[in-house]
């Protein structure tokens, strides 16, 4: 790259003197990252690094960190660079690409908090789920029932409400209903937002000496967002399927996170977010018109700013925004639809 490319380059050189690598550590893909401090502002985030020459799976922390930005969805900041830091565990090779997303962990800036951050916990989703059906065992009963996913929608919601209201900063009994749905909708929100854009996330409830729980920041947690991370061969071979085979292969490979009853098979995204607006209708409302904040344009505008990214991968990625935008909006008007009947059955 000659120094007239570099001022239209989207990665940013994380220099030494700004920069350090403190250790490995397990990030919210379930893979080990770099852990690296930004000394200039004192914060801390996971390095995901470009791993493979047809690789642009590390643009999607920073392509989801910018939607979840404009759309009001609690993302960690994430910034582009290229990070040159010497390899700190000397038993492995260092990955031979060094473009990354640096996906920051806010609740580690501060130096006084992280020394006295003994009380800080966290509470995985599988952990808020057993604790709930510990503590509800006629919820429980059901749960033992054969399902192809391991938790549905349902229990996604009332877990997390469950876990944070009854570990709160008060007693149980003393939240109140506009608390309670303030919590529903941003565990809806999320759960739309992962439908519109295929993509998993990591919720999580952070804690300080196990009570004030409330929601971590929603961590991307796999790393085939847009297919970003696949070859070009299988790109250019989807890109020529109409529009209805295209979004079988989507539905393939991005399955929902979470299922609805009769959980003999895995839903697809449009299922579940039909059973979404059946079962909360207001607050999956307010997640539509949230959402429906980033439009084609912006996503437009973002990958063209992205100048290492392929035309292939931007090709595909907006192809994949447009059958996806369609679905979303077909399952909208399907509730507005199912409306308008029951107003007339009236």
């Amino acid at each position: 790259m000659n120094k007239k490319d570099d001022m239209y380059d989207e990665f940013k050189m994380f220099q030494p003197s700004e920069y350090e690598t403190v250790m490995k550590a397990l990030g919210p893909d379930s893979r080990f990252h770099y852990l690296v401090h930004n000394k200039t502002q004192d914060k801390f985030g996971y390095l995901f690094n470009k791993r493979y020459s047809e690789d642009d799976s590390h643009y999607a922390p920073y392509l989801m960190y910018k939607m979840a930005k404009k759309i009001g969805i609690n993302a960690p900041e994430t910034e582009l660079g290229i990070y040159l830091e010497k390899d700190i565990d000397l038993a492995t090779y260092r990955d031979s690409f060094y473009e990354a997303s640096l996906v920051y962990r806010p609740e580690w800036d501060s130096f006084s908090f992280r020394m006295s951050n003994l009380g800080l916990s966290y509470a995985a989703q599988e952990v808020v789920q057993a604790i709930y059906f510990q503590d509800n065992p006629e919820v429980a009963q059901k749960s033992h029932t054969p399902r192809k996913t391991p938790i549905t929608v349902d229990e996604y919601i009332m877990s997390n409400i469950y876990f944070i209201t009854s570990r709160g900063s008060k007693p149980k009994d003393e939240y109140t209903e506009e608390e309670i749905s303030s919590i529903k909708q941003e565990l809806i929100d999320r759960l739309m937002f992962g439908l519109k854009f295929g993509i998993d996330g990591q919720t999580s409830i952070r804690m300080f000496e196990h009570a004030n729980a409330r929601l971590d920041t929603y961590y991307l947690s796999s790393s085939n967002m847009l297919d970003l991370n696949l070859h070009y061969d299988w790109i250019n071979d989807m890109l020529k399927i109409d529009d209805k085979e295209f979004l079988e292969q989507v539905d393939r490979e991005h399955k929902p996170q979470y299922g609805i009853s009769p959980y003999e098979q895995v839903p697809n995204a449009k299922k579940v977010l039909n059973y979404i607006y059946k079962k909360y209708p207001k607050e999956a409302e307010n997640s539509y018109k949230k959402i429906s904040l980033y439009t084609k344009a912006d996503f437009e505008e973002e990958l063209n700013s992205l100048k290492r990214l392929s035309p292939e991968k931007k090709k595909f990625a907006i192809r994949f925004f447009d059958v996806k935008q369609k679905e979303f909006a077909s399952a909208y008007q399907e509730h507005l639809k199912a409306i308008r009947e029951n107003d007339e059955i009236r």
